[in-house]
């Protein structure tokens, strides 16, 4: 376990993946730099980038405290800092049962009877889901059908930590206003527009 003060730039911008760093930073208190990539202009495919990350994609961490350790890949910049940084193993359990099933990340059924994913209490498997889940508005799926899931979404919204990361690097009004089922289908057709349109530059 890491024991130094963390000096980490994190290397991000609004989707998903990214959320879910920011969102595992803000939970383990870790003080962090943010650098927004500009994917509008390929700044993930700069050569600079690509000696963080030769996927050229974000998120990704340089950790300075670690003489500037490089971790790319959502999954392992979380894995990564609950490996150093989570010194209770309150993200990521030190059981060796429990951490497998952090791995298998389950939903619907699982929350059955249960206020998170794994065990008592809120793991990396939670942060993981959630920020994809989050988004279900976007592409035209209501939860009527999970209350499970509706339910950990709003108690997944109402943690402190998890509103700060959402707003890094800078708050989405997609997920604020989609939450408005008025509001949605408008918000899920400008995505889809967002994404044809990207698609014929790619």
């Amino acid at each position: 376990m890491t024991t130094q003060h963390p000096d980490i730039t994190f290397y991000t911008f609004g989707t998903p993946n990214g959320q879910k760093v920011s969102i595992t930073l803000e939970e383990l208190g870790i003080p962090y730099k943010t650098y927004p990539v500009a994917l509008n202009k390929n700044e993930q495919k700069e050569p600079w980038f690509l000696k963080i990350n030769p996927n050229g994609r974000i998120p990704a961490i340089v950790d300075h405290s670690r003489n500037d350790f490089k971790v790319f890949e959502t999954g392992a910049i979380m894995r990564y800092l609950c490996e150093h940084y989570d010194k209770e193993g309150k993200f990521l359990p030190k059981d060796a049962d429990l951490r497998c099933e952090v791995d298998q990340w389950v939903i619907e059924t699982r929350l059955e009877g249960r206020q998170y994913l794994v065990g008592d209490s809120l793991t990396i498997a939670d942060i993981a889901n959630f920020t994809w889940i989050a988004h279900h508005a976007l592409i035209g799926i209501t939860l009527d059908e999970y209350p499970n899931i509706a339910a950990w979404l709003d108690r997944m919204y109402a943690r402190e930590a998890v509103k700060r990361g959402l707003e890094v690097p800078e708050k989405s009004k997609y997920l604020e206003e989609g939450r408005d089922p008025k509001k949605a289908e408008e918000i899920a057709t400008e995505v889809r527009k967002w994404i044809e349109k990207a698609e014929t530059k790619i």
